[in-house]
């Protein structure tokens, strides 16, 4: 299958994508991020690329990733570098 030529769509991986910013990121797998090396924290740098949307595709089941999503949150939070952001259930 060909990729799509058009110039306004990248494919990156999350290592590549850090530091920058997209109007819209789809991440796909987000389990197997999640279960990487790095796990929380490079999973923490692919949901945080988007500026107004984010969607995510779990591949064969849920995404177990979700159960963690606050303890992810926590671990790479405001005050930590790069951190920032409310926790799910908290205003900002």
């Amino acid at each position: 299958m060909a990729l799509p030529t058009d110039p306004r769509l990248l494919l990156l991986d999350p290592y590549t994508a850090k530091g920058l910013e997209f109007d819209a990121v789809v991440v796909v797998n987000p389990d197997s991020i999640a279960t990487s090396a790095s796990g929380a924290r490079t999973l923490y740098v692919a949901l945080t690329r988007p500026t107004q949307i984010l969607v995510t595709i779990d591949v064969d089941a849920p995404g177990a990733w979700r159960d963690g999503l606050e303890s992810v949150l926590a671990q790479v939070g405001p005050d930590r570098p790069g951190g920032g952001g409310a926790v799910l259930g908290e205003e900002m």
